[in-house]
């Protein structure tokens, strides 16, 4: 990874965690929502900050209609 004007470099592993649930709503609507977490372990070369550790997480949420 390259961080923007070039302000550093890092080598990284990515571990990622989650799950999703889904909600029948109705005969045709569901909703779903999930989660993400990101574990990212490395030894990047940024200037002022030595071996860090990233994580990242997401959560989302939509809606699904079923056609037939």
């Amino acid at each position: 990874m390259t961080f923007g004007g070039n302000n550093g470099f890092g080598r990284y592993a990515d571990i990622a965690y989650g799950g999703g649930v889904d909600f029948r709503l109705t005969k045709r609507f569901i909703a779903r929502g999930d989660f993400e977490y990101q574990q990212w372990l490395g030894w990047p070369n940024i200037p002022g900050i030595a071996n860090t550790t990233l994580l990242p997480y997401g959560a989302s949420v939509g809606v699904g209609y079923r056609v037939f």
